[in-house]
């Protein structure tokens, strides 16, 4: 089970559950979801409810404009504005500013 999931990005490649309700966002049985974007070729296994998550491809989730406008991250230096993307930096996929990427 799990409580509301919203304004994420699942860029894994697969999610599974045992449990109906599996989707691109979160494997479980309860709980809702909402604007929150998922890998395009992501493979779901499991009883699927739904799509939970709007297709995005990998060059989309390389992109600041996906997360800051798409679901609200904020980018900068702080914890009120806690995002950083660097296309030489974790792969191109956004971090957290203190992580030592």
């Amino acid at each position: 089970a799990y409580g509301d999931v919203t304004n994420n990005a699942a860029i894994n490649q697969t999610v599974s559950a045992s449990t109906s309700g599996v989707n691109k966002i979160v494997g479980g049985s309860s709980g809702t979801t909402s604007n929150n974007f998922a890998l395009s070729t992501m493979t779901v296994i499991g009883t699927v409810s739904g799509n939970a998550g709007a297709a995005k491809s990998d060059a989309d989730f390389k992109t600041r404009s996906t997360y800051e406008t798409g679901l609200g991250w904020k980018f900068g230096n702080d914890v009120l504005n806690p995002w950083k993307i660097d296309a030489n930096k974790n792969d191109g996929y956004p971090y957290l500013y203190w992580e030592n990427r």
